[in-house]
């Protein structure tokens, strides 16, 4: 288990002033809305070490590559 995975979190937030919550239709365009008018806040990262727990069920799911 020499598999090491750095785990990114992304902090954003959007501005107020985009009026109503649209209806299911309008929903797609809102949110392209949004996530176009985010205001970068910062980062965090972690390094993740895989636990001893789950060595068995990552052994389990192993695919065989040509």
């Amino acid at each position: 288990m020499d598999h090491m995975v750095i785990v990114v979190i992304v902090f954003a937030y959007a501005i107020s002033g985009f009026g109503e919550i649209p209806t299911l239709k309008g929903l797609k365009a809102y949110h392209e809305k949004i996530e176009n008018n985010l205001v970068f806040v910062g980062r965090v990262s972690m390094i993740d070490p895989p636990r001893e727990e789950a060595k068995h069920d990552s052994e389990k799911f192993k695919f065989k590559t040509a």
